[in-house]
């Protein structure tokens, strides 16, 4: 009894131990912070970081290589590619991950060769996602071919993952088909979600639509499976293959989500989807007619949106369609039952389908009601080619909403296209001095000097129709002239998505006035500013300027606020509470310490509380903590990408970006896994719990507040 009770005593004192570990501040030793210094700055620093590749601690060496993994220079494979094969598997795991993010083939063959020889699953788990991420056909093979002990089986769902990284970079064959196929009939729900994964990634393809037929009786019964992530990628697979047998296996999976207790809304989203790709056949027509009366506005919002993206040929030779456009009809119309969102969708989708039931006109100038709804109204009466339309349009452009006039700038070009404008351009009502028209409200709105109507403004100037509206009167070099000038008041990394734009629009419109300003623009200190300048430089002369672009984007912003930093516990955790209920989350302060350190201190000076979530993507992600609400907002500082070993699987809390070291104050958190995020898009916290808020959150919900839980 006494031995029993000191065993006890001692587990008791080393879980207290862990705990502590892991919830009191740690500090960061001299070589942790010259590695993570010389990782935010991007830079190699006189081999500094090449020479902790050969530290004695074996956490130096993986840190060194993380921070490596970060810079992505093709110069440090040399140094990294010897890691494969250090005595330590933390190590060869980590070098494996940089390898892979270096996303350089040349060393594909040292990687192939280290698969052979790996025993230790979670670095064969690494090689495959490196091979994946930068492996060329060749290698491929050898990842089809990679034979795993039976201890290891489980790592087949890493294969399929690799095939998976191959395919989104159009590498696929035949053989990897079938791989994937037979791993179906593992026992493992990693393997088999990862396989089908993987299978839909590389449709459509004729090996598919054969292997569909072949293995019927072995995809029908996943319909039921327990496994929410395999019926949802079932669902995706069937939605890229257009055989009756897909559309066979695709209705049992509809049936089974349709009987009550059964169901599950990120399985239905998927199988809306997939319906809505086999809509040309009436019965799949139906059955998505049916999946919309789900009462889950993550179902309905997919379901709206998916038609509205179909043909209007496709909805016309519908035979049930009467009974489709008393549904949109009765979702656009106002109601205390329907959200704003799925209202504004169906709006959009009625517009394009049954323009002559739209008598939603005058909504889009209509003050008292929501922007998130005038701004769809716009959306809706572009897709209605009429003078009428236009008109309104062109009244929006100045609109006190930045929203809105972001919707009218975005959405004008599609209502003056060649196809749209015939309709209507004999109506010299609005048509009459539209080039000056155009003009007028393009240089008011570039007086603004926001940033986001800015790019918007740039790109429908970029635009042939528009900017052929312009010439016909005159207005394009005025126009050019103010745009450049709008540039002048543009400096990264606050105004670099604008920057972007007008530098592309300066590369279309193809003046040579416009080349002093690109060889300035070449040398800003956001690399992806330059290469948009080095592009439209060689449209207009021919050269490629783009060798004298700095080959990282110089940080602007950092915070080497050491003492803070090692002030956070390793675990630490927030509440996010909003108005569909509480999530909280846990930082990864080891795997992503600056983006933890600054979500830290915004939290503390109560940034986020009243933001909202103003993006939604059923079973993707959520996306909230923009400050102006509409996406293009962030914290006036950026912060470079932190890559780690992490990966998205559902519940990651990612920043999102505009590009490599472009993340700010925007996050998003994932509804489901989602690998093709991985090694893309930080993660600094996953959800602890809080999943029935995550899953019910819709656009436009309050972020009410967000805490530090102590």
């Amino acid at each position: 009894m006494k031995t029993t009770f000191r065993i006890l005593l001692v587990i008791s004192a080393l879980a207290l131990d862990a705990w502590y570990a892991s919830a009191s501040p740690q500090k960061l030793s001299k070589d942790e912070r010259e590695i993570l210094w010389h990782q935010d700055q991007r830079s190699l620093g006189d081999s500094v970081l090449y020479r902790y590749l050969r530290h004695k601690d074996p956490k130096i060496r993986v840190r060194a290589l993380i921070a490596l993994a970060n810079v992505q220079d093709t110069a440090s494979l040399p140094h990294v590619v010897p890691l494969l094969s250090d005595r330590y598997s933390d190590v060869r795991a980590a070098a494996a991950f940089a390898l892979g993010q270096i996303g350089s083939a040349s060393a594909e063959k040292e990687l192939s060769e280290r698969l052979r020889l790996e025993t230790w699953g979670k670095v064969i788990a690494r090689l495959l996602e490196a091979l994946g991420k930068s492996g060329s056909a060749e290698s491929y093979n050898d990842v089809v071919a990679f034979g795993l002990p039976r201890k290891q089986a489980t790592l087949r769902a890493d294969q399929s993952l690799s095939l998976a990284r191959y395919a989104l970079r159009n590498i696929k064959s035949e053989r990897g088909v079938d791989f994937c196929f037979d791993s179906l009939d593992e026992p493992d729900v990693r393997t088999r979600w990862a396989s089908l994964y993987a299978l839909w990634r590389m449709a459509p393809d004729p090996a598919i639509e054969t292997g569909v037929q072949k293995h019927k009786a072995k995809l029908l019964p996943l319909g039921s499976d327990k496994s929410i992530d395999i019926r949802m990628h079932l669902a995706s697979l069937m939605g890229r293959v257009r055989s009756a047998e897909a559309l066979e296996i695709l209705q049992a999976l509809r049936k089974n989500e349709m009987r009550k207790g059964a169901g599950n809304w990120r399985v239905q989203v998927n199988v809306v989807k997939a319906l809505a790709s086999h809509s040309g056949k009436d019965a799949a027509f139906d059955a998505l007619l049916e999946l919309m009366d789900i009462n889950n506005d993550h179902v309905r919002m997919t379901a709206i949106t998916s038609i509205a993206g179909l043909s209007r040929e496709t909805v016309k030779k519908y035979a049930g369609n009467e009974k489709l456009k008393k549904k949109l009809e009765q979702w656009a119309a106002p109601s205390k039952r329907i959200s704003i969102p799925v209202r504004g969708e169906a709006m959009v989708a009625l517009a394009k389908h049954f323009p002559d039931e739209f008598t939603y006109q005058n909504l889009a100038g209509d003050f008292k009601q929501p922007n998130l709804l005038r701004a769809k109204a716009v959306e809706a009466l572009s897709l209605i080619p009429s003078s009428a339309s236009l008109r309104v349009i062109l009244d929006r452009l100045e609109d006190d909403s930045t929203r809105v006039a972001m919707a009218a700038w975005d959405f004008i070009r599609q209502l003056l296209a060649p196809r749209s404008f015939r309709v209507f351009r004999k109506d010299t009502s609005v048509t009459a001095m539209l080039g000056s028209t155009l003009f007028r409200k393009a240089k008011v709105s570039l007086l603004r000097e926001d940033m986001a109507i800015t790019t918007l403004v740039a790109n429908a100037l970029g635009d042939s129709a528009v900017y052929a509206l312009l010439r016909e009167e005159n207005q394009h070099e005025r126009a050019l002239e103010e745009l450049m000038l709008a540039y002048g008041k543009l400096s990264s990394p606050n105004d670099v998505e604008a920057m972007q734009a007008v530098l592309q629009t300066l590369g279309r419109i193809g003046d040579d006035r416009t080349l002093p300003l690109l060889e300035q623009a070449l040398q800003d200190p956001d690399r992806t500013v330059g290469l948009a300048a080095a592009r439209a430089y060689r449209n207009i002369t021919g050269t490629d300027l783009s060798s004298q672009v700095i080959p990282a984007t110089k940080p602007l912003y950092t915070d080497y606020d050491w003492k803070t930093l090692e002030s956070i516990p390793a675990n630490l955790k927030a509440e996010i509470r909003t108005e569909r209920g509480s999530i909280v989350v846990r930082f990864h302060r080891d795997a992503a310490p600056f983006t933890v350190l600054s979500f830290y201190k915004l939290i503390r000076k109560k940034f986020f509380d009243g933001l909202t979530f103003h993006r939604v993507v059923p079973n993707f992600v959520i996306q909230g903590g923009d400050p102006r609400g509409d996406g293009w907002g962030g914290p006036n500082y950026a912060l470079r990408s932190e890559f780690s070993l992490l990966n998205y699987g559902r519940g990651e809390v990612g920043v999102a970006s505009a590009g490599k070291d472009t993340e700010g104050c925007q996050f998003f958190i994932t509804h489901s896994p989602q690998p093709h995020l991985d090694g893309r898009y930080t993660i600094f916290a996953s959800v602890e719990s809080g999943y029935g808020a995550l899953d019910t959150i819709q656009p436009g919900d309050k972020i009410l507040n967000i805490r530090i839980k102590r």
